[in-house]
């Protein structure tokens, strides 16, 4: 089972600052080796890329046959958002994308911080960015579930939707688990939680990766086979580097 997870903000490029649908296409398809691909800071119907429904045009271009997204907020993230649910507005959050068929596709929400704290934009430096909603979309099959979730940047409350996360995905009785961006350090992660990365790789910032914030995490390592991180693909878009690798579980 070959699993990828990607934060790859809202498909703009790297490094200059545009998105470009052709573009997110090309680097989508880097990936159609993958049997399974979570994806964080994905659009859906944003005026920012081009009303693009991102989710399915990736989903088609790894040749991955389902999917599902879950949104985190409906508006623009950084502008004009709720947190209700709302058609009519565009939205932004996390997806699943799978080559096999799920048996459920369940849904979990967590509200964000009250406040916010300055966060490093490419092409823009260091902003004060009030914290939004968070999502995580998990997809059930016969001998596991993964979830794709993108965490709060703000400190500790990015922990105790990381504990939450946790909980939640136990009620399964199933090997789970959490793919995604976590914004939390390798150290964080180990003093939080006993959950362990099936892969270890600094993945943030892109372009001189500092640490680690992007993990493929689950309880027991040994329920998941033999592990072999595969090589990380050259793409122009996002600021952060995918995580890849192959598992023996199926």
């Amino acid at each position: 089972m070959r699993i990828a997870s990607w934060n790859l903000l809202h498909g703009l490029g790297i490094p200059d600052g545009k998105y470009d649908h052709d573009r997110l296409i090309a680097n989508a398809r880097l990936f159609s080796e993958m049997d399974l691909v979570a994806l964080q800071e994905v659009d859906h119907g944003q005026p920012r890329t081009q009303f693009d429904h991102q989710t399915e045009l990736i989903c088609e271009a790894m040749n991955l046959p389902y999917h599902a997204f879950s949104p985190a907020l409906f508006g623009t993230p950084g502008e004009k958002w709720q947190s209700a649910h709302h058609p009519d507005l565009p939205q932004f959050g996390v997806a699943l994308l799978s080559r096999r068929a799920p048996l459920a596709i369940h849904h979990f929400t967590m509200k964000g911080a009250p406040f916010g704290a300055p966060l490093f934009i490419p092409n823009s430096g260091f902003i004060y960015i009030k914290d939004e909603p968070r999502a995580a979309v998990a997809m059930e099959f016969e001998n596991f579930v993964i979830a794709s979730t993108h965490l709060s940047f703000v400190p500790g409350y990015n922990v105790a939707q990381l504990r939450k996360l946790t909980k939640w995905l136990k009620q399964f009785g199933k090997p789970a688990m959490i793919a995604g961006d976590l914004n939390l350090p390798p150290s964080l992660i180990k003093k939080s939680t006993r959950w362990k990365s099936l892969a270890q790789l600094k993945t943030y910032p892109k372009w001189g990766p500092r640490t680690q914030l992007d993990y493929l995490l689950v309880e027991d390592p040994s329920m998941w086979g033999a592990i072999t991180t595969l090589p990380t693909p050259s793409l122009t878009i996002s600021d952060h580097l995918p995580l890849l690798l192959d598992c023996g579980i199926e």
